[in-house]
């Protein structure tokens, strides 16, 4: 009997720690890395240089070395998605230091972390540019690269007195919960087949290699020539598995109203930057014209840029571009893939600016 319960418990207990394992050693978001690529990059960026290979990269930590490290204060900086990668200083700041701090899959708790980093070393940018992307409002957005800032987060909250939201909606040291989750479980196990938890020596330069994705020294990024030159064919037709990926992408999850705790969280923020004299600009990123026409048939985007749209004009903010790309006339050859567009459409967009 005792054999029995002995045998009984190794088999119970080792699919756990098999499970620990894996989302500890293959960590896709994370939560647990120590972060040696992170501070080699800012270090090289903080030095002026471009930096390329950067594959699995945890952006919010290159963020937290790049603003406690900077010297500076930086003048304007862009809050925003992967959607806002590609706005660079020559697009809005061609006087004032400049630093882009978008960040993949970015989410509120992001936009918030981030800017605490600034406050935390009294260094507050003077304009701020956020790329408002229509999962900012989504409660159901699984996404949890942004817990790698929660204690920057939870600090803003308290600043803006709504420090009961984290309460409400957070535990304090989350992220160790994700060790026996099984659905991180799953993130962990595709991230450790398709060996992306492999982190490469990235290489400092000053031409940057079109063939490879590169950080530039303002944060703005550029793509690698794979996805700078999809096949034009392939961008007209999008077939119906490449339009499922960007309409069923996590964020969009259970995406059927906006959340009213992320709009009260938002124009709390908007207040308070407005009251401390920061200028700010609303910028709303087009989305490919088929995805697009599949997005508002699903999810309330249009309505979330009626909403940013509203808080623009009660608050006296500017306000550019839409979700739609028909408004602007774009065309499926203005676009790198169903979320992302090129440079031109954020040049025309900003050209005003």
């Amino acid at each position: 009997m005792k054999h029995f319960i002995i045998k009984t418990l190794i088999f119970s207990i080792l699919p756990l720690i098999t499970l620990v394992a894996i989302n500890l050693y293959s960590d896709p978001a994370y939560l647990f890395k120590q972060g040696k690529i992170e501070k080699q990059i800012s270090d090289y960026i903080l030095k002026g240089h471009n930096v390329y290979r950067i594959t699995n990269l945890n952006e919010r930590l290159l963020q937290k070395y790049i603003i406690e490290n900077t010297p500076d204060t930086i003048d304007k900086i862009v809050l925003g998605t992967s959607r806002g990668m590609l706005i660079d200083k020559t697009m809005v700041s061609k006087q004032n230091t400049f630093f882009n701090h978008s960040v993949s899959g970015g989410t509120l708790e992001d936009f918030l972390g981030i800017y605490d980093l600034y406050l935390q070393q009294e260094k507050a940018p003077v304009s701020i540019i956020l790329e408002l992307s229509p999962w900012l409002l989504n409660d159901n957005n699984p996404s949890t690269r942004w817990k790698t800032l929660q204690p920057n987060y939870q600090d803003i909250l308290q600043e803006l007195h709504l420090s009961s939201f984290f309460n409400i909606c957070y535990f304090t040291h989350v992220e160790y919960l994700e060790l026996i989750s099984p659905s991180y479980f799953q993130k962990s196990y595709q991230n450790l087949i398709s060996n992306n938890h492999i982190q490469q020596e990235s290489i400092l330069t000053i031409s940057p290699d079109s063939t490879k994705n590169t950080i530039f020294s303002d944060g703005s990024r550029m793509y690698n020539k794979e996805f700078n030159q999809i096949d034009s064919v392939a961008l007209s037709t999008l077939q119906t598995e490449n339009i499922g990926k960007f309409i069923y992408w996590e964020g969009f999850n259970q995406f059927h109203t906006l959340s009213k705790n992320r709009q009260q969280i938002f124009e709390q923020f908007i207040q308070y930057l407005k009251q401390k004299n920061t200028e700010l600009l609303f910028l709303l990123a087009p989305f490919h014209p088929l995805v697009y026409d599949q997005l508002k048939e699903l999810y309330p985007i249009d309505e979330v840029e009626k909403y940013f749209y509203s808080i623009a004009q009660k608050s006296n903010i500017k306000i550019i571009g839409s979700y739609n790309p028909h408004k602007y006339n774009f065309s499926i050859y203005d676009f790198h893939d169903g979320m992302h567009p090129r440079k031109r459409v954020y040049q025309e967009l900003l050209c005003t600016e």
